[in-house]
């Protein structure tokens, strides 16, 4: 259970030339045979691969005391989840992508419905041969529109996404480019004329760039110069001695007259001018960066709905009998795949040039500002209240990011709060500032104090990080309840839970005030905020994202952190994620795992969507990295909540489907009868579900997320 022994994210790596290799969740990705997937074959199932697992075995070795069914239900919660493949579910995660575009996905329910009237026809061929045809015909031509259709929209797009990127390319090499702010034209040789060595005594001769020479008094040599505006403008002795030593002689001086060569000079640049172009250009190629990651995502989606079709196709054909009929759905289902394959390969080669091109963002980002010199919050200054050191980190009262170094990490303890003992109830908070200017992204953990692996995740991207390519600022609380995390329980000191009383109040309860300086102090500060949980104690989760889908910055980062699920969820009252919505900061909930253990899979895949959050703000100068698998989309949830008491037991893991009306439970009383089955209100899939056997009426059975696009203005589950 070290953080330090974690695997090291592939993107973080010294060699960054090397490709980034897949991670181990590709088992439940990839269609691999049993033979090959252990956790897939029920009599090869290792326990070396379910990751929470291995001290849990060893202990029951232990103690003989443990029971299997314990170490059953952990071994189903430790299954890998196999994301839902449906055309359906396919076509929603689609849909859900192309929101700002108003493109749909192809037409991938239709285009089954004409194949299952192929299959219907083909029993009939020799009867019908003309119908079969012409189902066969419209089969293959809704496919060809289909597929030429986003093709065709796709190439588009990225038309555009070059042409706007050579505009980038061009507006940056003018900006760039070196400017000579002397503009003095050569002289020609022959304009030149000798004077007498009497005249250079008597008069001051100086040489326009035009080749005329302009004679001076000697009285008026070290007073009385000409400007280029043509203006006379007096310089004092000293002044001119100043400019000799300099080298600036007056016979030197380069004079501008009222002739018509004459022009102004170009201005110094500004640095607030400066900046603002830096920002503006920043902002350009950040939505060129976030259309291509999304394109990507929506062509690579639209393919997998196509090939799935091919496939079922596929499957249709061996049930025919008919063997003219089984020849044409082969050559059709052939002809299919080569569209596929031409189109994917055509325009996987214009996706990969569109990436090379892209112009580095660091081109653009603006220095962070200097930090002040000698902060008295960062002292050690025992003579002050609430201010000394504790194992060299220094306790503050206020989060003052201007203050801090750039191209810096920094611990601090901030005080939230003080207990009965007089003494501050503080908070850890890492900041890592980077050396370029950006956003504040603000990452929790452990708001509840037994839910632990967003601490790892934050230890391990924080030993990662780069400041010296960083650009903005990443503030990080692995601890948000300090009281709870001592106590191993989820609850505040009073307890209260925290995420239900926000925004709160100064001159409220404990758990109020507490939450009101969290508001005050720490989300007032920040642009976006990650805030991690796991399950809660008798509970098993699933990795899955709360967000509000109707928010573009939130469904983008909940796409880019590329859990197993998400979840639409409207900002609830009461919550973190809420108040932080409430006062315009785009914020999502990733459930990482269960309570008090840590995931070591789970958190590397966290870390990983992080990251992508970080490429995709401009917070790192890497690409973002689209899924290649996307996740479920749910359009709401909710918990299945009992009605008997006894003894529970539920017949489905976790990212398992489950159809309205099959049994997902049951109840037994204490002799063993059976009271009562429950039911599935509705086809949806299991995000979460409940381990303890001993219940009672009111607890919690089952987490069940209901598939969809439809993304409703209010939508609450009571996180």
């Amino acid at each position: 259970r070290d953080p330090d022994r974690l695997p090291a994210s592939p993107r973080r790596s010294a060699n960054r030339i090397t490709p980034r290799p897949a991670p181990p969740r590709v088992l439940a990705l990839t269609r691999e045979p049993l033979a090959t997937n252990p956790l897939a074959h029920p009599r090869r199932r290792t326990l070396t691969h379910c990751y929470p697992l291995a001290q849990e075995h060893a202990h029951a070795r232990t103690h003989p005391r443990t029971t299997r069914t314990h170490l059953r239900d952990e071994a189903e919660m430790a299954q890998p989840i196999v994301p839902d493949t449906s055309i359906e579910a396919l076509v929603s995660q689609a849909n859900a992508i192309s929101v700002s575009w108003e493109e749909q996905a192809c037409a991938g329910l239709r285009i089954r419905s004409l194949i299952n009237e192929s299959a219907d026809k083909a029993a009939s061929a020799k009867t019908d041969p003309e119908g079969f045809r012409q189902a066969l015909f419209r089969l293959e031509k809704l496919f060809k529109r289909e597929c030429t259709r986003v093709s065709n929209f796709c190439a588009e797009q990225l038309n555009s996404i070059e042409e706007e990127q050579g505009e980038l390319k061009k507006i940056h090499e003018v900006e760039s480019s070196p400017v000579d702010y002397r503009m003095v034209k050569p002289v020609p040789g022959e304009r030149l004329k000798e004077t007498t060595v009497e005249q250079r005594n008597m008069d001051s001769i100086s040489i326009h760039s035009s080749g005329k020479r302009k004679i001076r008094p000697n009285a008026m040599r070290n007073s009385v110069s000409k400007h280029a505006s043509g203006k006379r403008r007096v310089r004092s002795p000293p002044v001119q001695a100043k400019r000799q030593r300099h080298g600036y002689a007056s016979g030197m001086e380069v004079e501008k007259n009222d002739s018509k060569n004459n022009s102004q000079q170009p201005a110094q640049p500004n640095a607030d001018s400066t900046v603002l172009k830096n920002r503006n250009m920043q902002k350009r190629w950040h939505k060129l960066q976030k259309k291509a990651t999304m394109l990507t995502m929506f062509f690579n989606v639209n393919m997998q709905i196509l090939t799935l079709c091919c496939e079922n196709m596929e499957h249709k054909q061996r049930k025919v009998n008919e063997k003219s009929a089984k020849e044409g759905i082969h050559k059709t289902i052939e002809m299919l795949r080569k569209i596929i394959s031409k189109r994917k390969e055509k325009l996987k080669i214009k996706f990969e040039g569109v990436k090379e091109d892209m112009t580095d963002g660091r081109e653009f980002r603006n220095l962070m500002k200097e930090s002040k010199e000698d902060d008295p919050d960062l002292q050690d200054d025992d003579s002050k209240d609430f201010r000394y050191r504790y194992e060299n980190v220094p306790v503050v009262r206020q989060l003052d990011l201007h203050k801090l170094a750039a191209a810096s990490k920094t611990k601090l303890r901030l005080v939230m709060s003080v207990n009965a003992l007089s003494e501050p109830i503080t908070v850890p908070v890492l900041v890592a500032k980077g050396k370029y200017a950006g956003k504040v992204l603000c990452l929790t953990s452990a708001i509840h104090g037994n839910e632990l692996n967003g601490i790892p995740v934050i230890h391990k991207l924080f030993s990662e990080i780069d400041t010296e390519e960083l650009g903005g600022t990443i503030v990080a609380i692995p601890v948000l309840n300090p009281p709870g995390f001592l106590r191993h329980q989820r609850v505040f000191s009073d307890g209260k839970d925290l995420n239900r009383y926000f925004p709160g109040k100064w001159n409220g309860d404990c758990s109020s005030a507490y939450v009101h300086t969290i508001v005050e102090k720490i989300v007032s500060h920040v642009d976006f905020l990650i805030d991690m949980h796991t399950a809660s104690f008798g509970r098993v989760n699933s990795f899955y994202v709360r967000a509000n889908m109707r928010d573009p910055a939130s469904r983008q980062m909940a796409l880019l952190q590329n859990p197993q699920f998400i979840v639409h969820n409207s900002s609830p009252e009461g919550s973190l994620r809420g108040v932080a919505q409430s006062r315009g900061v785009p914020a999502i909930t990733v459930e990482i795992g269960n309570p008090q253990i840590f995931h070591k899979d789970l958190i590397r895949f966290t870390i990983e969507g992080i990251e992508n959050i970080l490429c995709h703000l401009n917070m790192l100068p890497d690409a973002v990295e689209p899924p290649s698998q996307l996740p479920v989309i749910c359009n709401s949830s909710s918990w299945l909540f009992l009605q008997h008491g006894g003894i529970l037991n539920t017949f489905h893991v976790v990212g398992a489907r489950v159809k309205k009306g099959q049994v997902i439970g049951s109840i037994r009383n204490i002799f063993g009868d059976l009271v009562h089955e429950y039911t599935a209100p509705y086809n949806s899939v299991v995000i979460g579900k409940n381990v303890n056997p001993a219940c009672q009426v009111g607890d919690r059975l089952v987490h069940l997320g209901l598939i969809g696009t439809e993304f409703r203005e209010d939508v609450q589950d009571g996180h």
